[in-house]
């Protein structure tokens, strides 16, 4: 049984490959940058103490998930899942989402990267590649009971989504720019232990650059990060049609300065740049955030 509609976006950001996954199946035809955009996550750069790769898959994305329900689509969290997990707990949620699928209703899991769950047979649920990668991770699909393609590195949630009616577009784009500015001004409020967001991710980044620099976790990071803020300058240019004249030369000077920073944070990923280049980057990336979101404030007063 499968959804043949529903497919993955190969998105750095594997999170929003999913979501723009489920908006097309739904028929929605907003464009990437809206849905980067729409649901906030375009605003939004977490950074680790220790520039762990994880950083993009652990924060408190109550904010997100409620910006992606005014856009017509509902997340449910259906639980989270360790290796000690029960088998009777593992089928009672094999079963929910082979029930959930029958009803068209698509899924998705996070176990390391975000995959859509988009059916099942005998054996296994079948789960989506994020890119084109090696047949063993991201598995492509999920053994019933043991789940022994993940090979005991089992920290995995569950997830559905169901098509709500979507608020009108202005009120979108107002509430997904009060949710940037509040990501930035109430830092603390969505991450969680060692992680920092908006400007204590610079903080965390330009404490941890010099140790780290040359990881995975800095060029991922610099990445998943870069291809958001690129999106946040897209999703702008497109809301200055939305509105007049005043409102559209703020939003295109805030696009502007978001594809900066886009452009400081690629250039970051690059694990050979000196850190003093890394460093002087980050400064100025910190410098210009603020300034973007003195640019939303003011959008969000005249909207």
């Amino acid at each position: 049984m499968k959804l043949d509609n529903l497919k993955q976006y190969p998105f750095n950001t594997t999170l929003m490959g999913t979501i723009k996954g489920i908006f097309q199946y739904y028929g929605y035809q907003y464009s990437d940058a809206f849905i980067f955009g729409g649901t906030g996550h375009a605003f939004l750069i977490n950074i680790h103490e220790q520039l762990c790769p994880s950083s993009p898959y652990c924060w408190n994305s109550t904010g997100f998930v409620n910006l992606m329900k005014n856009m017509g689509v509902e997340q449910i969290d259906l639980g989270f899942f360790m290796q000690k997990s029960s088998l009777i707990a593992r089928k009672e949620i094999q079963d929910k989402i082979k029930s959930l699928l029958k009803k068209g209703v698509p899924c998705s899991l996070l176990n390391m990267e975000n995959q859509l769950v988009y059916g099942f047979n005998e054996e296994v649920l079948l789960t989506s590649q994020p890119w084109e990668c090696s047949p063993e991770f991201p598995p492509k699909t999920l053994t019933y009971d043991d789940w022994t393609e993940l090979n005991g590195e089992i920290h995995l949630n569950f997830y559905s989504y169901t098509k709500t009616s979507p608020a009108p577009v202005k009120q979108i784009v107002k509430e997904s720019l009060e949710y940037a500015v509040e990501l930035n001004r109430f830092p603390k409020k969505f991450a969680s232990g060692s992680y920092g967001i908006g400007p204590l991710a610079y903080e965390n980044f330009l404490k941890a650059v010099e140790k780290y620099g040359d990881s995975h976790g800095n060029w991922w990071n610099a990445t998943v990060w870069s291809e958001n803020r690129l999106m946040a300058a897209q999703y702008l240019k497109e809301c200055a049609e939305m509105f007049d004249q005043e409102v559209a030369d703020t939003c295109l000077k805030a696009s502007g300065i978001y594809s900066e920073i886009g452009i400081l944070l690629n250039k970051i990923s690059d694990k050979a740049l000196p850190v003093t280049e890394k460093t002087a980057f980050l400064h100025q990336a910190a410098t210009l955030e603020k300034e973007a979101i003195a640019l939303l404030s003011r959008i969000i007063a005249l909207i």
